[in-house]
């Protein structure tokens, strides 16, 4: 076991603890009609793909879905930016040779793939997305009008095998006719991204008892979605992302960072390379923020992590923890023009779940590779678990103070970002000096024997050595 597994054993963080569920349970088509495994409405599956070469495991990602699509009765609604994978290709031609009513809308820059062109032939019908405006970020199949499959995973064998990737699966006949209804803009009325028309603002759903809330890109406020539940965290917010350039979702996750709430990101080591003015904000701002640390690639392929998740007060075994899901990249471009989706759930169990993908990613997470005393994985669950002490008090005391001055100041961070003068992520700029007054430390109070406590650097407290270089150096790899 590594040094980093060892580590985050110790820290003893709930999330983190022996894992009782496989990765992909196999899908139960016999209790379909009451939900998905284990009788359940709700259900996730993870790839495996280890950190090199020849470490991947099949985790029957690719079984399931074929599965479903085999078990369909009478429609198959499959929208996808590519789909190359020889038996998913296969179990949606058997079910046109079924005489199932399937419909596909792919991507224009993937539209000469082998897996478009075979179902062409074959006579289903296809949708190419125009390549005019956006790209099209949805990996969602809608069967029978019943069942969704969503997430973050391509039909494809790299984002099997080698990236990190996850997709969720709901049974629900209200959550399936809003992306039935989304799919049909797209195959029949051939709109797309902002073109769209839009949901109600906070269009909700129950499934199964879980509280859930959907969008879809282009047309649907997903930023408002995310802002809300960021503002609402009481103890932590974990982010696995492979994209983060919004400037909007930044400030918030800054914000809130300052309110107390322990904040760690984990973005996909390459793609960070190209967003390295949004990471040094983060960074800036006091929020641990690591690389994955997935080196396993098949040629030019492989080797990423394609999550884009965020789980929020879920690492300590919070009862109110809740879990968005986005198909596609949180960034300032594309987010009126492009096709994606997002589920925000508000279910214990779909949130242990990710819980614990989460720990599996940092325990192999890198620190980033240039900056001197950046923070290590380590250093992030060992925030993680000082959250969950700090959030039952958290809880049950001053929130409503926190939170009436969270929405004055997302008013203020709103009207400066639309008139154009929203200067926090401005590389340039440096945090300037609390006033004197202010600068007592913020476990509060004053010390025994009167006096303020002296000011620790950034405002960490005595003992927190996340930016000590020494302090867990032997993670990076």
């Amino acid at each position: 076991m590594s040094r980093t597994a060892l580590s985050l054993l110790a820290l003893g963080l709930v999330a983190c603890g022996p894992s009782t569920s496989d990765k992909a349970p196999v899908l139960d088509i016999g209790g379909l009609q009451g939900g998905m495994p284990g009788g359940g409405t709700i259900g996730a599956v993870f790839t495996t793909p280890g950190v090199k070469p020849g470490e991947e495991l099949d985790p029957y990602v690719d079984e399931n879905f074929i599965t479903l699509i085999s078990a369909a009765k009478s429609s198959v609604k499959l929208a996808v930016d590519r789909l190359d994978h020889p038996a998913m290709q296969e179990a949606v031609l058997e079910a046109w040779d079924r005489g199932l009513d399937v419909q596909v809308v792919g991507d224009s820059k993937n539209a000469l793939d082998d897996g478009f062109q075979l179902l062409e032939s074959a006579g289903v019908p296809v949708v190419i997305r125009p390549a005019d405006v956006g790209v099209m970020n949805n990996k969602y199949a809608v069967v029978d009008d019943f069942v969704v499959w969503t997430g973050s995973l391509s039909p494809v064998t790299s984002d099997l095998l080698y990236n990190n990737n996850a997709n969720i699966y709901l049974a629900d006949e209200a959550l399936a006719s809003l992306y039935a209804n989304d799919f049909k803009q797209m195959f029949v009325g051939q709109t797309f991204g902002g073109g769209k028309e839009q949901l109600a603002a906070g269009t909700a759903v129950n499934v199964g008892g879980a509280y859930g809330q959907v969008a879809f890109g282009g047309a649907d406020p997903q930023l408002d979605v995310i802002i809300a539940e960021i503002e609402s965290a009481t103890s932590s917010i974990v982010i696995a992302a492979r994209v983060l350039e919004h400037a909007g979702i930044v400030n918030a996750l800054l914000q809130a960072r300052a309110s107390g709430i322990a904040v760690v990101v984990l973005l996909d080591y390459t793609a960070a390379e190209s967003s390295l003015v949004w990471e040094e904000a983060l960074l800036d701002g006091d929020i641990i923020v690591v690389r994955d640390g997935n080196e396993n690639t098949m040629g030019d392929a492989g080797g990423s992590m394609g999550h884009q998740f965020m789980l929020i007060d879920g690492m300590e075994g919070s009862a109110g923890s809740s879990l968005i899901v986005s198909s596609g990249p949180w960034a300032q471009s594309g987010a009126e023009t492009d096709d994606n989706n997002l589920l925000l759930l508000r279910d214990a169990d779909i949130a242990d779940r990710y819980a614990a993908e989460l720990c599996d990613l940092l325990t192999a997470a890198r620190p980033h590779p240039t900056r001197t005393g950046a923070p290590t994985p380590v250093d992030a669950l060992r925030r993680l678990q000082r959250s969950g002490a700090d959030g039952a008090h958290q809880r049950g005391h001053g929130r409503s103070h926190r939170h009436r001055r969270r929405q004055g100041i997302h008013r203020d961070r709103q009207h400066r970002l639309h008139s154009g003068r929203s200067q926090r992520l401005d590389p340039r700029r440096r945090r300037q000096p609390r006033p004197p007054h202010l600068r007592r430390h913020r476990a509060g109070g004053r010390r025994r024997g009167g006096g303020l406590r002296p000011r620790q650097p950034h405002g960490r407290a005595p003992g927190d050595e996340r930016l000590d270089p020494g302090v867990g150096s032997q993670q990076q790899r």
